[in-house]
């Protein structure tokens, strides 16, 4: 299959969480802008295929086996610093108090 070049196969998920540790993901894809961002959730479709955000990896364990998915990686900075989505806007959590005290405990 010839994938764009924001879209790898078979990457290993272990480098992109603080844990180092978990299997493959079946595609990961790192859009820059909103085109590719739409490429990819297309071809994710059509593989018939879940789609899974990545964000920074903390509080993230991914299963030695992967997964099968794809997986985007979207950067908080430039195009992605704030995103819309079915009219509400997602913002990167940077902070406890930004996010109202998530990550406690």
């Amino acid at each position: 299959m010839d994938l764009p070049e924001y879209i790898d196969e078979n990457v290993p998920l272990a480098p992109f969480t603080t844990f180092q540790a978990g299997g493959p993901a079946r595609f990961l894809s790192v859009p820059e802008n909103e085109e590719e961002l739409a490429e990819t959730l297309a071809l994710a479709k059509r593989l018939s295929l879940p789609v899974l955000a990545l964000g920074g990896g903390s509080n993230l364990l991914v299963a030695d086996a992967g997964v099968e998915a794809m997986v985007v990686w979207l950067s908080d900075e430039g195009e992605f610093a704030a995103i819309e989505v079915a009219r509400r806007s997602v913002f990167p959590c940077l902070s406890r108090r930004r996010c109202g005290g998530a990550g406690r405990g």
